[in-house]
């Protein structure tokens, strides 16, 4: 496994925002990458449900601007241990975490759930200026989440998930908001009518 330190993630993020922002006029035409791995965290519904899985959320702690190889990762490359080793299936909340990886072209309108987390957390981060980062139809993409204190979980019958929580675990399952955007990004999202 690749190993990173905060030095090493702090230096390479600043050298990348300076050739992000070149000051010629055709910024605007050039695409601009960014690109992760990340920690997805997808529901789990009983295969007889008929209901298919779904990205919840997705945890990016070393965001990358700058192309990595277009769309995918530097041949070698491996996710950080910080996320392989949070991988995990949770029966009781109904979910799965798998790594993913993540490439985005700023420029355009993100394509999925993991490609709007990635641009949240570019803006959270302070990877990328506001007015770098499209974020056209962000409110169709995302799906509704409880978000409670173990992490995310599908809002559909939270009453069952509470107690399958409570009766596998002996824990209370606390619902903090049921939203779309996770609460520590929300303020990077765009406000929208829908």
């Amino acid at each position: 496994m690749a190993q990173y330190s905060g030095d090493d993630m702090r230096g390479a993020r600043a050298n990348v925002v300076q050739d992000v922002r070149p000051s010629d006029s055709n910024v605007a035409d050039r695409p601009r990458i960014a690109w992760a791995h990340g920690l997805a965290t997808v529901s789990t519904p009983p295969a007889k449900s008929g209901v298919e899985p779904q990205v919840l959320d997705v945890w990016y702690p070393f965001p990358e601007v700058g192309e990595p190889g277009q769309t995918q990762a530097p041949v070698g490359f491996e996710a950080p241990e910080v996320i392989t080793e949070a991988v995990k299936i949770d029966q009781a909340v109904g979910t799965e975490s798998m790594v993913i990886f993540t490439a985005a072209k700023l420029n355009e309108p993100p394509v999925d759930v993991a490609d709007v987390y990635l641009r949240l957390t570019l803006l959270a981060e302070k990877l990328v200026a506001p007015d770098a980062v499209n974020l056209t139809g962000w409110a169709d993409i995302l799906p509704v989440v409880a978000w409670t204190n173990i992490g995310p979980c599908p809002p559909k019958d939270i009453e069952q998930t509470i107690k399958r929580v409570r009766a596998h675990r002996g824990l209370q399952l606390k619902i903090t908001d049921v939203a779309q955007v996770r609460p520590a990004l929300r303020a990077f999202a765009p406000t929208t009518s829908k």
